[in-house]
C-alpha cells in the first residue's frame, strides 16, 4: 500500500508540476496578448486623432467652399444682370435704327 500511495503522490506531484508549468506558460502568453492588445488600442487611439484632424480640415474646406459658391452666385447674378441690361440696350439701337429713336 505504501508503494501505490507512493506512487499516487508522485503523479499528483507530477500533474502539479505540469499544472505549474502550463499555468506559467499562460501567463506568459496573456502578457503578451496585453501587450498587442496596448499596441492596438495605441494604434486606434492615433487613427482616431487622425480621423478627428480630417474631419476638421474637410469641415473647414467644405464651410470655405460654401461661402465661395455663395460668392459665385452672387456675381452671377450681377453678370446676368448687366448682360441683361446690354442686351436691352443692344435691343434699344438696333430698333432705334429700324426708325425708331436710338438711345443716348
Amino acid at each position: 500500500m505504501a508503494a501505490r500511495q507512493d506512487a499516487r503522490i508522485s503523479n499528483l506531484t507530477d500533474l502539479v508540476g505540469r499544472v505549474a508549468s502550463a499555468q506559467v506558460e499562460l501567463i506568459g502568453v496573456v502578457d503578451r496578448l496585453a501587450d498587442r492588445v496596448d499596441g492596438l488600442t495605441q494604434r486606434v487611439d492615433g487613427l482616431a486623432a487622425r480621423i478627428e484632424q480630417l474631419a476638421e480640415v474637410t469641415e473647414q474646406r467644405l464651410n470655405a467652399l460654401g461661402e465661395r459658391r455663395s460668392s459665385l452666385a452672387e456675381a452671377q447674378k450681377a453678370t446676368e444682370e448687366r448682360l441683361n441690361s446690354f442686351i436691352a440696350l443692344v435691343a434699344r439701337y438696333i430698333s432705334g435704327r429700324n426708325g425708331g429713336d436710338v438711345p443716348r
